[in-house]
């Protein structure tokens, strides 16, 4: 769960993602689903990644490690009860290559797990194995979005990792290219480092994560090739 927030001070200049605050504070209904525009939520909608990973073993040596296709598609949506917010159930399958740009060696697409994620105006939590309200998850966002604005996650009263949310950027990736794409850099102890990057409308289109095992560095990254929301 969410150990503690910090947020920076606002600025004169209103961001994506950012209005819901100003509408917030005068009451508006339906504001809360503004913010949520970064990773829009509903049953059907659905997201495929490719990914290419490295191993860095060396200065000079690195290999390529098999890469994959994968799909996130939400398939249920339940409305719990105040102030847990919604929790959407969101099914992944996967394709596994035997090189980043090579042939498929599974003839057919594995469903790898389950998961759900739950949203409040004030957060996105993901739980990988149940749901259930005693349940430590993953934080993985804070809204309102605002670039500074850091945050420190607990399990079992140790620290998990910290995140930081920082200015929009540009972004391209084969789904299209994307001018305010924010990115969250999570640290911690596995992976050791994860950023992601959000767009407002679409949701996460790219993520690359960095772990460090048996003094290798692994590096991978997952880019958004389509999409479908509404």
């Amino acid at each position: 769960m969410i150990d503690s927030v910090s947020r920076p001070a606002y600025h004169s200049a209103v961001r994506p993602c950012l209005a819901v605050a100003a509408l917030l504070s005068l009451g508006i209904a339906g504001a809360a689903e503004a913010v949520l525009d970064c990773y829009p939520l509903s049953p059907g909608n659905e997201w495929t990644y490719a990914s290419a990973a490295v191993v860095v073993e060396s200065d000079s040596v690195a290999r390529a490690k098999p890469g994959s296709v994968f799909t996130l598609r939400v398939i249920a949506e339940s409305t719990l009860a105040e102030p847990l917010g919604t929790l959407y159930t969101v099914a992944r399958s996967f394709t596994l290559y035997e090189a980043a740009d090579g042939p498929p060696w599974l003839s057919s697409t594995v469903t790898a797990d389950t998961f759900f994620l739950r949203r409040t105006p004030a957060a996105l939590y993901r739980y990988n194995d149940r749901w259930e309200p005693s349940s430590e998850p993953e934080t993985l966002l804070v809204f309102p979005f605002a670039a500074g604005t850091t945050w420190t996650s607990l399990r079992d009263g140790e620290l998990l990792y910290e995140s930081a949310l920082s200015m929009p950027e540009p972004v391209s990736v084969p789904a299209g290219d994307y001018e305010r794409a924010w990115r969250v850099t999570r640290t911690g102890s596995l992976p050791h480092k994860l950023e992601a990057w959000y767009a407002p409308g679409i949701g996460q289109v790219r993520s690359r994560t960095e772990t460090r095992t048996g003094g290798r560095l692994h590096v991978s990254r997952h880019d958004l090739v389509s999409y479908r929301v509404h």
